[in-house]
């Protein structure tokens, strides 16, 4: 009941800062994150803001904008940065610009070498996440709220806070879904 409460009333919170929070479809996500997320609201709102406020720190870089592509994620204020940059001083300057952001406790750039995926790879990729995210939820002993799940080029990033048991029955679930080529976890440890 307290978590339908809370959800309530951050509803309405964000009806009136949907421009700082960066739209309604953030303020929509985050609402119903909540319902299933483990995570306290604050922390959700407080990942939510790191992300758009990292996504609006790349943004503002010319040549970081023009010439990667790069997708923000965070999670108990970790922050994975995904997606592609044509040489090692854009990806140098990917992290640099995400550094900026206060809040975040660790950073992975898990940027590649390489052109920007096409329109197709991404919706191959978006496909996969749902698939993964439908594995996850079906796994006895998982729970969804536990998991980021992020998809880019085939690698399937897994993000959450789990124990050691949850993390490695995630990882073969994930391993099983058709067009996984690899699994990289980036898991904050509970005791089991």
């Amino acid at each position: 009941m307290k978590k339908i409460i809370s959800v309530i009333c951050l509803i309405a919170i964000l009806q009136g800062c949907v421009v700082f929070l960066g739209g309604a479809a953030i303020g929509a996500a985050t609402a119903s994150a909540v319902l299933y997320d483990q995570r306290k609201t604050k922390t959700i709102v407080n990942d939510e803001n790191i992300s758009y406020q990292v996504t609006q720190a790349l943004q503002a870089d010319h040549a970081i904008a023009s010439q990667c592509h790069v997708g923000v994620t965070a999670y108990n204020q970790v922050v994975l940065l995904v997606g592609q940059a044509p040489t090692q001083e854009l990806k140098d300057q990917i992290s640099t610009a995400a550094k900026t952001v206060p809040g975040i406790t660790k950073l992975y750039n898990e940027v590649t070498l390489e052109a920007p995926s096409t329109n197709l790879v991404q919706t191959s990729d978006t496909w996969v996440t749902t698939k993964v995210k439908s594995y996850l939820l079906a796994a006895k002993g998982l729970s969804s709220g536990q998991f980021k799940v992020v998809t880019e080029n085939g690698t399937v990033y897994l993000m959450g806070l789990v124990t050691h048991d949850q993390a490695d029955l995630a990882v073969e679930q994930a391993r099983q879904v058709e067009g996984v080529q690899k699994v990289v976890t980036v898991f904050e440890y509970q005791h089991d």
